[in-house]
C-alpha cells in the first residue's frame, strides 16, 4: 500500500520514504545506479517484479562539474575513487540472482535514450541521481513523467540549494509550476536530501 501524505512532509532518510511511497510488487528503475548501494536499499523496500538500473557507468570522463568548484571537499575524493572501475560489471555480478531470475536489468544507456525506448506510462516509480546538468536533468525528468503512470512517483537526489545542485532544482519546479507534477516530500535534510514527486496528469 502506497502512503502519500496529505500535505508536503520531510522523511528522516530517502529509504524510509522509499518504503512508504513506492509501490510493492510494481515496475520501477534507478538512473544513476553507480556501485549499486542505493538500488540495494530499492529492491529490498519495493520487492519489485521489474527493476531497471540504468547508468552510463562512464567513469574516463573528466571529472568537471563534480562538487563545488570553489573549495575541495570529502566529495571529490569519492568520486576520484570512481575513475576506471568497472562498476557496470560489478553491479551485474551484485545482482546477478536477479538478472538471472528477470527481475532486475542493468543496462548502459543515458537515461533519456532508455527511457524513450519504452511506453509511456509504464513505471509505477522511477528514482533519478543522474548528472547535475540542466538540459540533461531537464530532458530526464520531462521524459520520466511521461514514463511513470498518473499517480506514480518519481524520487531525486540532490534536492538542495547550491551552486552544483541548481541545475538539479530548476528542472524541477518548472514542471511543479506547469502541474505536471506535485511536490509530496522530501527525505534528509542535512546531506544531499532527496525530493519525492507524483505525477498528477
Amino acid at each position: 500500500m502506497v502512503d502519500i501524505p496529505t500535505q508536503p512532509m520531510i522523511y528522516p532518510d530517502r529509504g524510509i520514504a522509499y518504503h512508504h511511497l513506492f509501490k510493492k510488487g510494481g515496475v520501477g528503475a534507478e538512473f544513476g545506479v553507480c556501485r549499486g548501494e542505493n538500488a540495494s536499499s530499492l529492491l529490498v523496500a519495493t520487492s519489485p517484479i521489474k527493476m531497471y538500473l540504468v547508468d552510463t557507468w562512464d567513469n574516463e570522463k573528466p571529472l568537471g562539474g563534480i562538487g563545488d568548484p570553489y573549495h575541495v571537499n570529502q566529495r571529490h575524493c569519492e568520486h576520484f575513487e570512481l575513475i576506471g572501475k568497472d562498476y557496470h560489471k560489478y553491479v551485474r555480478d551484485f545482482f546477478s540472482k536477479y538478472i538471472a531470475d528477470g527481475t532486475i536489468e542493468a543496462h548502459k544507456s543515458s537515461a533519456k535514450d532508455f527511457l524513450e525506448n519504452l511506453d509511456d506510462n509504464y513505471f509505477d516509480w522511477i528514482y533519478i541521481d543522474t548528472s547535475h546538468v540542466y538540459e540533461e536533468t531537464f530532458l530526464t525528468l520531462e521524459a520520466a513523467i511521461r514514463k511513470t503512470k498518473i499517480g506514480g512517483i518519481i524520487g531525486m537526489h540532490d534536492f538542495f540549494v547550491s551552486l552544483r545542485e541548481w541545475d538539479v532544482i530548476s528542472p524541477i519546479m518548472h514542471f511543479v509550476y506547469n502541474q505536471n507534477i506535485k511536490l509530496i516530500c522530501q527525505s534528509g535534510l542535512r546531506h544531499a536530501p532527496s525530493v519525492f514527486l507524483q505525477r498528477t496528469k
